[in-house]
């Protein structure tokens, strides 16, 4: 798996861009094919444009990266290795909550093939 991540054969998908997922994604990118994905039309619109919805990321970093931003859970099945990178905020009684995990392992499954691995 590794050589035709390397080689770009097969990609990795990071589901989730938010102030975790979209550094890992970039970083990703610098030596594989990436597909981003977020829930939400109007980040991805940004990422696009090479703008970190957080502002927490210089507008360098989008340089030199192989990614594609996407808020279409099909675009998923093009990536071989997934990596879920969602939000599980908790509540006043620090108990969490997981509808995020619960919808991106929903998107993720839907994608999956024989082989692919999912972190």
């Amino acid at each position: 798996m590794f050589q035709a991540l390397l080689s770009k054969e097969k990609a990795i998908s990071v589901i989730g861009l938010g102030y975790v997922g979209l550094p890992l994604a970039l970083e990703f990118a610098r030596k594989f094919r990436v597909i981003g994905f977020d829930i939400s039309p109007e980040r991805v619109a940004m990422m696009q444009r090479g703008e970190d919805p957080s502002r927490e990321l210089p507008s360098d970093a989008f340089h030199g990266c192989d990614i594609t931003f996407t808020a279409n859970a099909d675009d998923l099945r093009q990536a071989h290795f997934h990596v879920v990178a969602v939000p599980t905020p908790i509540d006043i009684h620090k108990v969490p909550n997981l509808n995020p995990v619960l919808k991106a392992s929903h998107a993720v499954g839907k994608a999956l093939k024989k082989g692919d691995y999912v972190v």
